[in-house]
Formats: structure tokens, sequence, C-alpha cells
């Protein structure tokens, strides 16, 4: 198997990552670097599209919290006027598309979620807070605070102080995986390659659960 290209895909021109990608690595919910790096340097079919509920969902969601934001006074950007590209000194470009920025002599990043709370939510809007400054999205200079509101009525501020050096250097290691010429040992799980974008093509993708074949003599 070509270590350069182990799934036969169509290169990209130069590697390039989604925030949303990296979410859940930063979380400790996703460990297959195999994955991300192939997503990161290669054209992955598609497997799936959003149902139109969660888009509908979504979309009212984002409504709400905007109109709020914009009653108590805040500049609100939405969706596409939000786009970050961001090109890393590992050489790997980083793009997101916050749902909403807001100003009101402070930054602050919005994200709408209409599932559970789920770790890889922080780390999305810690990605944003950092990444926001880095670009001067809309004049914001400074780390904004971030905000995740969930359609259960979950409402959680996340302050700028949680995009420190220990952050920042764990997503500094996440583009130097995806920047390296060879593909990182894959290590698949039946829980994370559930949800895997490269699961339909994988050859190590891991679909049942494995047998218990030995016994344990203290069990």
């Amino acid at each position: 198997m070509d270590s350069t290209n182990p799934l036969g895909l169509e290169k990209r021109p130069s590697p390039y990552v989604w925030v949303t990608w990296l979410a859940p690595y930063l979380s400790g919910e996703s460990q297959c670097k195999f994955s991300l790096w192939n997503q990161g340097n290669f054209r992955v079919p598609s497997t799936n599209d959003m149902p139109s509920d969660w888009l509908v969902q979504h979309q009212s969601l984002l409504n709400e919290v905007a109109y709020d934001l914009r009653e108590d006074g805040y500049d609100v950007e939405e969706e596409d006027a939000n786009s970050l590209y961001l090109k890393t000194s590992a050489g790997v470009t980083l793009a997101g598309k916050p749902d909403i920025v807001a100003r009101n002599g402070q930054g602050l990043v919005v994200d709408v979620k209409t599932g559970k709370p789920r770790g890889k939510d922080r780390a999305q809007i810690n990605l944003y807070q950092a990444l926001i400054p880095a670009q001067k999205l809309h004049g914001i200079q400074e780390v904004p605070w971030g905000r995740l509101v969930y359609r259960s009525g979950e409402d959680k501020l996340t302050p700028p102080t949680e995009v420190d050096e220990s952050f920042k250097q764990s997503v500094r290691g996440l583009m130097q995986v995806v920047a390296q010429e060879n593909a990182p040992d894959p290590q698949p799980s039946l829980s994370e390659c559930r949800f895997c974008k490269c699961r339909e093509i994988c050859p190590f993708a891991q679909t049942e659960a494995p047998e218990a074949r030995e016994m344990v003599a203290w069990l």
C-alpha cells in the first residue's frame, strides 16, 4: 500500500482542514489521525448529506439567537459573512465558518447546536475564538468570548482564557500531522469508524465488535 496515498484518492492542490474536522481530536473524542490526514490531503467522497429537518432546526435556532443579540445592541454577522481561511506555519490551510460573530465593545462568537452537548462543541468554539483575531475578522483583534447555544435550552459561555498556549500547541500538533508526507498508522475502533468520512473506502475500518475469543480465568 502506498503510504503517500493509501486510499487511492484524488490529491488536493495543498493540505486543507475544516475546523469541525479538528474539534473531535482536540476534545479526545477521536483518535485515528489516519482519517484526519486523508481528509486534509485528499478529496474524500461524501457519503451522506445533512437531513433537511436538521437544516431547518439549525436555521431556526440561529435566527432566534441572532435576533436576541441585535435586540441587545450587538452588531451581528451570520454564517457566510464569517468565513475564516488561514495558512498555518505547517503549510496547511485551516478554514471554518462560525454561525454568528457579534460585536458590542467586545467580540463574541456563537455556535448553535441542535443535538446534545459534546466535548467537541467546546473545542470547536475555542478554535473559532483563536482564529477570529488571527484573521482580524470584522476588525476583532482580541480573543472573543465564545458561546454555545443548544436547542434544549442549554447556554454555555467559554472565556477567552480557554484559548491558552496548551490549546494552541494541540492545534499546531494536528496541523503537523496533516502536513506530513506519509499517512499515520490507522487506529480503528467501532465507535469512531461508525461516523468516519473514510469509512466506506478504508480497508482498516472496523464495522463489527471483535469477538471475545479467550477465557479469562479470574472472570
